[in-house]
């Protein structure tokens, strides 16, 4: 049987491959609902640009215990868009595995608003372990060249050629971001990382005032989006199933003023191991990065 910090680890997997975990039903995994939100205990935050990016800093639980902390930044403007994340073990979590990892897109923006991606690119190392990944696209978004370095690179099932095509997965994540589409309709559209691909499928409906609780500040406007994901290539030798979502999750995005973009604010997640909850705790870039 995997261990705890295995369990949390896969956990956090499932989460990135979600563009940062965004899923699933809070009850059942042991966190509150808005209807049963707790005094706050620190005081609500608004998200305001500084300098034309917004900033936000995350904390993550799994299973009720707090094992990383997240932040994000992004950029959006008639130039171009750029999103970052950055993520680092801490609590439990970190007294088994130090990891940290870094995750980028970069790209236009083209008259109608829609995104064409530049780059991608991601980073990590997990107890001294190192793996990254570059996408770099041509002018019409498609492939052109794919770097890869990792210690074990025989641990992953290649990604036929047929398939390492779609957007990488942050893009998917500010195309939604940016103009959330509040009907209620399903949408669906694969993503390839550079190592696996997986179908997203998301609903989005309308906006409402979010509560704040004890351990998720935010408060104000927000659109809860309802999202799946399905892996269909890539997939790791050991852990065939770790970026299925049998559960469609919840992932609540906050509209940032004057940027034009949303950020997400809220997400709760079942997995196979247990629950897994991000939320924003504060504006700016998250301590000890």
């Amino acid at each position: 049987m995997p261990s705890r910090a295995s369990q949390a680890t896969r956990a956090i997997g499932a989460a990135f491959a979600a563009v940062l975990a965004f899923l699933a039903d809070p009850e059942s995994a042991g966190a509150q609902t808005d209807a049963q939100a707790l005094p706050t205990v620190r005081p609500s935050i608004a998200i305001e640009p500084q300098n034309g990016a917004a900033e936000l800093a995350y904390e993550i639980f799994f299973g009720g215990a707090r094992i990383g902390v997240l932040d994000g930044r992004a950029t959006v403007d008639e130039r171009g868009y750029e999103l970052t994340f950055r993520f680092r073990t801490d609590g439990v979590l970190a007294w088994a595995v130090e990891g940290r990892s870094v995750a980028r897109a970069i790209g236009m923006v083209s008259a109608d608003g829609g995104f064409t991606p530049r780059l991608y690119e991601t980073s990590g190392t997990w107890n001294g372990s190192h793996r990254s990944v570059a996408l770099e696209f041509g002018a019409a978004g498609q492939i052109e060249r794919i770097s890869t370095k990792q210690d074990k690179p025989e641990e992953r099932d290649a990604v036929p050629e047929d398939k390492r095509v779609g957007l990488d997965p942050i893009t998917l994540l500010m195309s939604v971001a940016r103009n959330p589409q509040t009907d209620g309709t399903w949408q669906e559209r694969a993503t390839f990382d550079g190592r696996r691909v997986v179908t997203y499928r998301w609903r989005c409906g309308e906006r409402s005032e979010l509560k704040p609780t004890s351990t998720s500040t935010f408060a104000g406007e927000a659109v809860l989006c309802i999202v799946s994901g399905r892996q269909t290539a890539g997939f790791h030798r050991s852990a065939r199933r770790i970026f299925d979502f049998d559960k469609p999750g919840r992932l609540w995005l906050a509209p940032v003023r004057g940027l034009g973009v949303h950020m997400p604010v809220r997400l709760v997640m079942d997995t196979e191991w247990g629950g897994l909850m991000v939320y924003a705790t504060r504006t700016g870039r998250a301590p000890d990065m």
